[in-house]
């Protein structure tokens, strides 16, 4: 009789520290997953803040850095935001031009910006040979740069982080 006064109680608690445990656990991934995207939107902030700024003083780093490398045809990596910028900004270009987009998820998207073919890193293979891939996901770009690394070790990769700053 008094195993049973206990057990139930003792079940109680045991039941509520699981909820409680439960509810933390829930919590704590939802903050990290927030703080995630806080790094990321910051990095994407830096990134196009920096670019603005550069534009308003006249100063177009893309094009000076792709000049002095001698970089004409492009890849672009992404089909964000920032790569829809960087097309427009390519507009104004008459001697360096995209040829092709990538994306993780290029096997759906099949055409992308200008109606330039969008691939994943596989299709990359069938496409024409380019002097440069520039990495719009910059916050996934060391990522990024090890799934090219693996497939196209050869192949100039940057970040338009570092072309920018």
């Amino acid at each position: 009789m008094k195993v049973k006064k206990i057990i139930k109680p003792v079940t109680e608690c045991l039941f509520l520290s699981a909820v409680v445990f439960g509810i933390y656990g829930y919590a704590t991934k939802a903050k990290a997953k927030e703080s995630l995207l806080l790094k990321r939107y910051k990095k994407y902030y830096g990134v196009t803040s920096s670019w603005l700024l550069k534009n308003l003083s006249n100063e177009d780093s893309i094009k000076k850095y792709l000049e002095s490398s001698g970089y004409n045809k492009i890849a672009v990596y992404g089909m964000g935001s920032i790569a829809e910028l960087l097309s427009k900004q390519f507009e104004q270009y008459t001697d360096m031009e995209i040829k092709y987009y990538i994306d993780r998820n290029g096997r759906e998207l099949v055409y992308g910006l200008n109606g330039l073919e969008v691939v994943d890193i596989d299709g990359m293979a069938g496409m024409e040979e380019v002097d440069l891939v520039i990495v719009t996901a910059v916050a996934d770009y060391d990522d990024i740069l090890g799934e090219i690394r693996k497939k196209y070790k050869s192949l100039k990769v940057v970040s338009l982080e570092e072309i920018i700053n």
